[in-house]
């Protein structure tokens, strides 16, 4: 039975049914495939609303379609008068081209206006009232937020604000409803942020720069889709009256070429800090970025071009692009160290594509230092470690599935090492060179990347996690098959009170379903001592821990779902009566992590 007579056998048995009224009966719609017309010869059938109807071949016009139209050229209203096709004679820059009514006709892309100049589009601004002046009214919708179009402080008038317990919760949202442009339409932009923390009342006995630290954080979103973060203020507090920052953020594949339910939502971690503060945001707006990396690519990934990367030298460690280094003698990257615990840092933008390349990996060429570590990190989070052995390798790095479409940077800097006698005197020589910075395909990287190497696996070439602990020659990562069914666990361990143990990697926190939140749950086992606890930054409260190996989870507070942040496990020995460094020795193995949808967490 081919195609046709099978969708007919459907129909008459009842399988497509429509919903009529008292005395009506449904009758089987009508398509090209169930009740074709009759077409000529230079005819096709196409599907309308009306019902099938015959359209001319491509190539011919006329109202027969017996005019056949020179290539280039159409005669899509069959008016018998072949005019340029948009593929033939596109539009101007910044302008979009539509043929369908017959006469190629010429529109500014979204974003653009040629008000001034009639045929020459020009960029005008893509998000309405930025400055949040209320002009033109109510362009922006505030959940927790209140806008005052009279404040006279910043670059220009008027301001939005948020209070501290709003951002805590991540419950405060901007947001407006606007169209962009495509790629090919607009090239490179950026998102512009001019925003400060004011500081109402610090933290008892904090001047400027205080502990606990409050984090925060500002998350982009489409709906419920992750479009990026800015990741700023990492103390709890700035000066009363703080200055403002003003920052832009490069836009990636996810933003383009489609409409954008913009949301801007603060989001602080607050645990611990007693301090009071506001969030103010006094500009928002899309602007045109040249020095962006168009979405979907690495600039400058080869080295050879000008531009693209940006050293952060420190003293005895520089950065920089030299010629003749690089696998075949190119041009390469470069961090050199000649004295112990500094590294210089060599950052680049990349924009990874949303789409059209399956199990996205990054990969570079490196060449280090044998018996030496580089850290590299995206968004400003170590997400794998890279391994030297005097020569070049090749090394490939999974991408987070909330990175695909989102510009980011990408950083390498040496692992900050004591020398052979644990302080940092003395002199080294210490190189590392990278090459070929490109997106690839990597098989292993098929499965929607939400965290890199849930279960602590050593390789080769790559470590995924990064770790910090207090406690001296303590080794937070171990690779002696401690682990649940595997070969590796995390092994947090502290021995006095204020000491923690903790390991970090970058997670892809998933958004649930309705009426969902997301827990992470892992394989935990030990034993703690007094007031010692297991947590994460990412959500509330502790995870459960007993003597042989059990799932544990913490809920994720509703802020993180869906977004693409640095995920840490950490153990903590808080203070004894108030006192630090004593005795009180624990120890924890975290293994096989997951994000698993939980009703109960928040969302």
């Amino acid at each position: 039975m081919d195609r046709k007579t099978f969708f007919v056998a459907l129909l008459a048995l009842g399988a497509v049914v429509s919903a009529c009224a008292a005395d009506y009966e449904a009758q089987p719609a009508k398509t090209c495939l169930t009740a074709p017309p009759s077409c000529a010869a230079n005819e096709v059938c196409q599907d309308a609303p009306s019902g099938p109807t015959c359209a001319c071949k491509p190539g011919f016009g006329g109202p027969t379609c017996a005019i056949e139209c020179p290539a280039g050229t159409q005669d899509n209203d069959r008016n018998s008068t072949c005019t340029a096709t948009c593929a033939a004679q596109a539009c101007g820059a910044h302008a979009r081209c539509d043929d369908a009514s017959g006469t190629r006709t010429c529109t500014c892309a979204p974003g653009y206006s040629d008000a001034k100049s009639p045929g020459t589009c020009a960029f005008v601004g893509i998000i309405n009232d930025p400055a949040f002046s209320n002009t033109p009214p109510a362009s922006w919708k505030l959940t927790g937020a209140v806008l005052d179009a009279n404040y006279a402080s910043g670059v220009d008038p008027g301001q939005v604000t948020l209070d501290a317990p709003t951002t805590c919760a991540g419950s405060g949202q901007v947001r407006q409803s606007f169209t962009m442009p495509t790629v090919a339409e607009s090239g490179p932009l950026a998102l512009r942020a001019v925003d400060r923390l004011f500081t109402v009342s610090p933290a008892v006995g904090c001047t400027f720069f205080c502990l606990p630290f409050a984090v925060h954080r500002m998350f982009l979103r489409n709906g419920a889709s992750f479009l990026g973060a800015i990741n700023d203020f990492t103390v709890t507090s700035a000066p009363s009256g703080g200055s403002f920052h003003d920052r832009s953020v490069c836009l990636g594949e996810r933003w383009y070429g489609r409409a954008i339910d913009f949301s801007l939502s603060p989001v602080s971690s607050c645990s611990g800090f007693s301090g009071t503060w506001s969030r103010s945001i006094d500009h928002l707006s899309i602007d045109e970025a040249p020095n962006c990396p168009m979405p979907g690519t690495i600039k400058n990934g080869d080295f050879e071009a000008a531009g693209g990367w940006t050293p952060s030298n420190v003293t005895g460690s520089t950065a920089d692009v030299v010629a003749g280094a690089g696998n075949g003698g190119s041009r390469a990257g470069r961090i050199t160290a000649s004295t112990y615990c500094n590294s210089a840092t060599l950052t680049g933008l990349i924009s990874p594509p949303e789409s059209r390349l399956p199990n996205l990996a990054i990969s570079f060429d490196y060449k280090l230092t044998s018996q030496d570590s580089v850290t590299v990190r995206l968004g400003g989070q170590a997400v794998a470690r890279v391994k030297g052995n005097g020569a070049y390798q090749n090394a490939h790095i999974c991408i987070p599935e909330s990175t695909k479409g989102i510009t980011t940077d990408l950083a390498f800097a040496l692992v900050e090492k004591l020398s052979p006698t644990n302080t940092c005197d003395g002199t080294t020589n210490r190189e590392f060179l990278v090459d070929g910075v490109e997106f690839v395909s990597d098989s292993k990287c098929g499965m929607p990347a939400t965290l890199a190497n849930p279960g602590f696996e050593p390789t080769d070439v790559v470590d995924d996690w990064s770790a910090s602990s207090d406690v001296a020659n303590s080794t937070p990562i171990s690779l002696e098959k401690p682990g649940f069914n595997s070969n590796a666990a995390a092994s947090l361990n502290v021995i006095a009170t204020c000491q923690s143990s903790s390991v970090t990697a970058l997670g892809s926190v998933p958004l649930p379903g309705a009426g969902k939140g997301i827990a992470l749950s892992a394989m935990i086992k030990g034993s703690l001592t007094g007031a010692a606890k297991v947590t994460t930054n990412l959500g509330v409260g502790t995870f459960a821990v007993t003597g042989a190996y059990t799932r544990a989870q913490v809920c994720l507070a509703a802020g993180n779902l869906g977004v693409t942040t640095p995920l840490t496990i950490a153990l903590t020995q808080d203070p004894n009566g108030g006192k630090c460094d004593v005795t009180a020795v624990s120890s924890v193995q975290v293994d096989d992590l997951r994000f698993v949808e939980d009703a109960a967490c928040p969302h």
